[in-house]
């Protein structure tokens, strides 16, 4: 009778045993699937860290090198400036002007003979300008070139300005030398020289929208 109870209860044993492996074996595989599904959700952080990372990398590259082209091309532009050819030259009345003494002002440098049609066109303007301004942010100096056989004395020139009514500064380049350093080779050509006395522009008639315009460019 014992002998069939042990048995029996070994069989109890056993199926018990049985059950609990079989009920064991799902739990292993969800721990198994949830350590996957860590392993995988880890893989993909760490993907997301490594996109953000190289978008910002990207990003901050792209910014350096728009910065890098803008240094760049301040430095080329700092390069190309011409600096003004200074100069002081009489007004034939005593008065002596140089042009290096109206830094930080706007001056149009003509060079002019009284004989040339555009040059005379253009100095009603020249004297509007100079009565908006005068001399204050801007200055007209009017280098009227001897030495030519085309050109009247400077006496005659100054009757002739003083005829006409003109009040910005009329200067006498007796020799011809400034107008040689300023290769001009023409009439009439205009150097507009910025604040910091650089050739901001070059050009020849002008009208007095023209000289506003240019003015406006190089006050921005």
């Amino acid at each position: 009778m014992r002998n069939k109870i042990y048995i029996v209860l070994g069989i109890v044993i056993i199926g018990f045993a049985i059950y609990a492996l079989q009920q064991d074996q799902p739990l292993k595989e969800q721990d198994t699937r949830i350590e996957e599904q860590d392993h995988a959700d880890s893989a993909n952080e760490l993907d997301q860290q490594e996109s953000v990372n190289e978008d910002t990398t990207n990003q901050m590259t792209e910014e350096q090198g728009t910065a890098n082209e803008e240094q760049n091309a301040e430095e080329q532009e700092e390069k190309d400036k011409v600096k003004a050819p200074n100069f002081t030259l009489e007004d034939g009345k005593g008065n002596e002007y140089t042009l290096s003494d109206y830094k930080g002002k706007i001056v149009f440098v003509n060079f002019w003979q009284t004989w040339c049609g555009p040059c005379v066109n253009e100095m009603p303007d020249f004297q509007k300008l100079h009565e908006k301004y005068n001399n204050d942010e801007v200055v007209i100096l009017a280098i009227n070139v001897q030495g030519n056989y085309k050109e009247m004395s400077q006496s005659k020139v100054i009757e002739w300005v003083e005829d006409k009514g003109y009040t910005f500064p009329i200067l006498y380049d007796e020799e011809g030398l400034i107008s040689e350093e300023y290769q001009i080779i023409g009439y009439p050509t205009n150097y507009i020289v910025d604040k910091e006395g650089y050739i901001a522009t070059g050009t020849y008639g002008m009208t007095y929208e023209m000289m506003e315009a240019i003015i406006e460019q190089i006050n921005k």
